[in-house]
């Protein structure tokens, strides 16, 4: 099952991000990686609407809770989903 909540969790409280803010629906066995203290990049993943791996890049942006489609220069990496990532420093 495939949730489309969207929660994030502050030091000892739980909060629900505003869905109305470029939701990205359902998605499940994402990568999500912690960038520049308040902004969260999401990859790859099962969508809720396909059920099949995904190569779908986008920011949650922490502060406003709105999450942004990105591009990327170069041949993004092929659909995939439960993989990791990190940043490289």
């Amino acid at each position: 099952m495939l949730l489309s909540e969207s929660v994030c969790f502050a030091p000892e409280r739980w909060n629900e991000l505003d869905r109305t803010r470029h939701h990205v629906g359902g998605w499940a066995g994402h990568s999500a990686t912690v960038y520049q203290q308040d902004q969260v990049i999401l990859f790859g993943g099962l969508q809720a609407d396909a059920a099949v791996p995904s190569n779908r890049l986008c920011r949650l942006d922490a502060v406003s809770g709105e999450f942004i489609p990105m591009d990327a220069e170069g041949t993004p990496p092929s659909p995939r989903w439960c993989h990791s990532s990190a940043v490289l420093t």
